[in-house]
């Protein structure tokens, strides 16, 4: 069925504790991304993260508004902020009575490349992401769609 290995490219599964138990903070471009990534990954087929090319034309649907200028600057950009985001979490190491907090960053690399003729980039997620991205155990599951209103009903174009 067509619609529904549409709808299950669509699906983010991330473990809870990195949904509930851990701080972050970003963009809504950034979260668009991280979401499109996520629901690139098989959570039950896959053993570990592997690098992920996304072309160009992908990336304009998702980064894209109506502000005018240069994607290329503002790709640039958004790459620069995306490998400085980092994640903080519960660590379970005490010190003093005190819980000291555990800081992961996003990606391991953002680089653009041609892949086939293609131009686009491609993403790596840390490799301390695994657990809370491949082999699920209690997950939540999230539409990235949801959170790009221009591309529900388009389709692939």
């Amino acid at each position: 069925n067509k619609s529904t290995m549409k709808e299950n490219n669509t699906i983010a599964r991330i473990e809870n504790t990195l949904i509930f138990e851990s701080q972050y903070q970003l963009s809504a471009k950034e979260q668009k991304v991280i979401l499109l990534l996520i629901s690139k990954i098989d959570p039950v087929g896959q053993s570990q993260l592997y690098e992920q090319f996304v072309s160009v034309k992908e990336l304009k649907k998702v980064l894209l508004d109506n502000r005018s200028g240069s994607f290329s600057k503002e790709l640039n950009r958004f790459r620069k902020r995306l490998m400085s985001k980092t994640l903080i979490f519960k660590s379970g190491v005490e010190i003093d009575g005190e819980e000291l907090e555990g800081e992961i960053i996003w990606f391991q690399s953002v680089s653009p490349m041609v892949v086939d003729g293609v131009k686009g980039v491609e993403f790596m997620f840390a490799k301390k992401l695994e657990p809370f991205l491949v082999a699920l155990k209690e997950y939540v599951k999230i539409d990235y769609l949801e959170f790009i209103p221009s591309a529900i009903g388009r389709g692939d174009r």
